[in-house]
Parts: C-alpha cells; structure tokens; sequence
C-alpha cells in the first residue's frame, strides 16, 4: 500500500481562492498519494505562515508590505539556503513582474 503524504495548502476563504483550490477540495484531481488538507486564514495570517514556513503551500496577497522590516540589511536572510531547497515555485504574473522590477 502507497503511503500518503500529507500536504496542508493554507488560503483564504475569499472566492478567488475558493475557485482557486475548488477542484482539490471536491477531490476531482489525482493528487498521487497526496493527502490534502486545507486551512483558511484570513490574509494577514496567511503571509505571517508564509514568512514562517509554517505550511506546505500557502497563498500570499500580492502585498510585499511585510517585506520592509528587512529591506535594505545586506543579508539574504536565509533566502538562498532556502531556495536552494525548493522544487518548484508558483507566482503570479504581477509577483514576478514586480520582483523582476525589484530584485
């Protein structure tokens, strides 16, 4: 027997995002083993969780405001030992636009 593996996917409540993950919640995908669950926050607690890790997979506002406590410090803080850990990463066009502009 396949073992599953638990995967939390944090997001709003909002529709956007309800339609977002709709087919995952009405289990109409094949999620390969993956056991999902979903967790719904308000957007603020979802961008703390971001920050912290805390989730599998979490959906951002597209605000960055939460960025500016470490804007300008010289230090990447953790970012490349962190990206050099991930598989795969999904943004939106305006997030991407928007680091590509900011670096």
């Amino acid at each position: 027997m396949k073992k599953s593996i638990p995967v939390r996917i944090a997001h709003s409540p909002d529709s956007d995002d309800a339609f977002m993950f709709y087919a995952l919640t009405q289990g109409l995908l094949d999620t390969g083993g993956l056991e999902i669950s979903h967790v719904l926050q308000d957007i603020e607690s979802l961008n703390q969780a971001a920050f912290e890790g805390t989730y599998e997979i979490t959906a951002l506002s597209g605000e960055v405001g939460w960025l500016t406590p470490f804007q300008g410090k010289g230090d990447d803080h953790g970012f490349a030992e962190f990206y050099s850990s991930v598989d795969g990463l999904l943004m939106g066009s305006h997030t991407y636009e928007f680091s590509l502009k900011h670096g």
